[in-house]
This record gives C-alpha cells, sequence and structure tokens, in this order.
C-alpha cells in the first residue's frame, strides 16, 4: 500500500504537468480554478450533509441494533457480581443500585457508599471503590463493546474508546432510563461518530467530482477556450507549472480524504492508516500535513 500511494503521487504529478504543457497556461488555469471552486463545494456540501444522511438512513437502523444488543445484559447484576466478589455478605438490592445511579456526584462513590451502609468496613469500600473504578475504566468498555460486536457494528466500535465518565453516564442512563435513551447514547458517542465520519469522506468525494464535471461543462459551453490565442511556448511552460501545481493540489486532496477517513476511524483501518503513511516517501507529506 505504502508504495502504491508513492506511485499514484509520481504518477498523477507527472500526468498533470504533460496535462497542463498540453493545455497551456491560460487553459490550466480556469482547469485550476474550477478544481478550487468544486473542492469548497464538496467540503461545504459534505459538512451540510454527513449528519442528515446518517439520521435519515442509519440512525434508527443502528439504534435498533443496540438496543437488541443491550436486552440481555443485566446492568445492575453486573454491579452485584462485582460486589460479591469482594466477598461482601450482604449485597445491595438492584433498587438500591438503581437510586445510587440517580444521586448526583461521582458514581463508584455512590455505589461503594452502599456497601458501607451494609456494613462494610473502611477497607472493604476503599477495595470496592477502586474496583468499581477499573470497571467503569476498562471493564464496562469491553462488556459494552463485546455486545456491540455481537450485534454487527464492531467494524465500528472496535475503532472506538469511551473514557471513563462516558462509560459512568452509559451505565447512569442503562440503570435509570430506558433502553432506547442507553442505546441512544451509546450511538451518540461511538457509531455515530465513525459513521458521520465516513459519510463525509464519500460525499466530499462525490460532490467534488459532480462539481467538477459541472463546471467543466459551464466553461465548454460558455466557449471561453475559443477566444483564446494560439498557444506559445511561454502559455505552454507557465501550463508545464500549473500542471505540477495542479498536481500537488490532487494530492493533498487525496490525503485530506484519507487523514479524515483515518480519524473517523480513530486510525483502526487495516488496508490504510497512519503507520502505512509513515513508511511512504513522498505521500506522508501530504497526509502528515492533514492529519498532524
Amino acid at each position: 500500500m505504502a508504495l502504491f500511494l508513492d506511485c499514484a503521487v509520481v504518477v498523477i504529478i507527472i500526468v498533470t504537468c504533460i496535462v497542463g504543457y498540453v493545455k497551456g497556461f491560460v487553459k490550466y488555469l480556469v482547469g485550476m480554478v474550477s478544481t478550487a471552486v468544486a473542492a469548497g463545494v464538496a467540503l461545504w456540501g459534505s459538512n451540510m450533509l454527513a449528519e442528515p444522511v446518517y439520521v435519515r438512513y442509519f440512525e434508527k437502523d443502528v439504534n435498533t441494533r443496540i438496543e437488541k444488543a443491550m436486552a440481555d445484559v443485566d446492568v445492575a447484576g453486573s454491579v452485584r457480581q462485582l460486589l460479591s466478589e469482594q466477598g461482601l455478605p450482604i449485597l445491595p438490592e438492584t433498587g438500591d443500585i438503581k437510586r445510587a445511579a440517580e444521586k448526583e456526584g461521582d458514581l463508584s462513590r455512590n455505589l461503594s457508599d452502599l456497601v458501607a451502609e451494609s456494613g462494610g468496613d473502611i477497607e472493604t469500600v476503599t477495595a470496592v471503590r477502586e474496583r468499581l473504578d477499573n470497571y467503569f475504566g476498562s471493564g464496562l468498555k469491553e462488556d459494552i463493546n463485546e455486545e456491540l460486536k455481537n450485534a454487527g457494528l464492531d467494524k465500528y466500535v472496535g475503532s472506538v474508546n469511551f473514557n471513563a465518565e462516558e462509560l459512568k453516564s452509559c451505565f447512569k442512563k442503562a440503570l435509570t432510563g430506558s433502553r432506547s435513551e442507553a442505546a441512544e447514547y451509546i450511538a451518540e458517542k461511538t457509531v455515530k461518530r465513525v459513521l458521520i465520519g465516513v459519510i463525509r469522506t464519500g460525499l466530499f468525494a462525490v460532490c467534488f467530482i459532480g462539481a467538477a464535471l459541472v463546471l467543466k461543462l459551464i466553461v465548454f459551453i460558455s466557449g471561453v477556450f475559443d477566444l483564446i490565442p494560439e498557444l506559445k511556448a511561454a502559455d505552454r511552460f507557465g501550463g508545464l507549472a500549473l500542471g505540477a501545481a495542479k498536481g500537488l493540489l490532487y494530492c493533498a486532496l487525496g490525503a485530506f480524504i484519507l487523514s479524515t477517513m483515518v480519524s473517523a476511524t480513530k486510525d483502526s483501518l487495516t488496508v490504510f492508516n497512519s503507520g502505512v503513511s509513515s513508511r511512504t516517501y513522498l505521500f506522508r507529506y501530504f497526509f502528515d500535513f492533514f492529519y498532524r
């Protein structure tokens, strides 16, 4: 893949230089302006349409899948199991766990306070709090991702990391709200981010191609090129220079699209990622400009 990207950079620049030399400075300048305008229109259009497209065509299905994945998850039971592993003689009831989740303040502290109310000593309460912090820091994330994987969303979720506060908020919603609310929250924090990034990248490519074709058609119909006199040597070499510049612009556009994709998927793609870019000799200079 790295070799292919470097070869693509060389081929693009060579082709655009040749085309620029043949067309000349004036004609190629018009083409470059059209490309820049098309890129601007594509960027604006992709940013405007990405979220509406997600909401219209993906949101319902994603939320439904996540809700189904959560149907068999006993959130309160997971906490009771975790507390039982501490050897507590009396475990909090499900209702008590839900009430603790509804309270303001840190969730781990509220749940560990239940242990104190059940007669746990300071050492046990501290151990429970540490265990809960570890669970919200990694264990709960693994449980959620496993369920989402079972729902067929692992190709998106595997690239997303919850932080501890997001996990606690998710846990609270699962305990105190409906399954649909918890599913919407998980989708908002995970799959939605990734899919909108992927959709935005695809829309950018489509809008760019469409806008470029429309602009070319407008220029052709207007007959602007018919008014340009016969090409001279200076005009040809000016076109060659612009061709090189346009080749660099195309490479930059490709790097922008790939960097957007990598950012959206949290650098988890196997086909292309920042590691692949770092192994290139030429393409990485374009990619790093947008990615870092």
